[in-house]
């Protein structure tokens, strides 16, 4: 099991080295060729083209001076998790400069030893609200999170039939 722990560890390892440098080629690396992920701010990308497209045109075009620090990692060799502390400096115009830091729980689905998808729940409207974003687009990013969360969940078992 410790090997499964260590392969997992190492992953992440890479995985945030990749995200905080930039580095697009090592990021792609990481994932299978249909891999996916989902971006609590930036929504799904799937496949290489798209994997490098949102870390250079979303995440490096807005900010800069990334943090990643994973915790707590758990792997049963096909899903892990790890609870992160994610920081960076904003370059986006109304908010440049400011240092944003939220927290979060990351899934990784593996396969052959590579990211199948990825998957996070962070406090996103955390983030926004440190960036200064009006409140209705801290609304927008609160009903996103909740449609997800809906979304996710089994209507009749949490009655949600017939509610809005």
């Amino acid at each position: 099991m410790s090997d499964v722990r260590d392969e997992f560890a190492g992953l992440l390892a890479r995985f945030t080295a990749a995200v905080e440098s930039g580095d697009t080629a090592a990021f792609v690396a990481l994932f299978c060729e249909d891999g996916v992920y989902e971006d609590i701010f930036y929504g799904a990308f799937r496949g290489p083209e798209r994997l490098a497209e949102m870390l250079r045109e979303h995440f490096h075009a807005h900010a800069r001076d990334f943090r990643w620090e994973m915790r707590e990692p758990v792997c049963d060799g096909r899903v892990g998790y790890a609870n992160y502390i994610f920081s960076y400096s904003s370059t986006m115009a109304r908010s440049a400069g400011r240092r944003v830091v939220f927290t979060g729980c990351s899934r990784f689905v593996l396969r052959d030893g590579l990211i199948e998808s990825y998957t996070e729940w962070a406090y996103g409207t955390a983030g926004l609200a440190q960036l200064g974003a009006p409140p209705s687009v801290l609304v927008r990013q609160a009903e996103r999170e909740s449609a997800r969360i809906r979304s996710a969940a089994d209507g009749s078992r949490h009655r949600l039939e017939g509610t809005t």
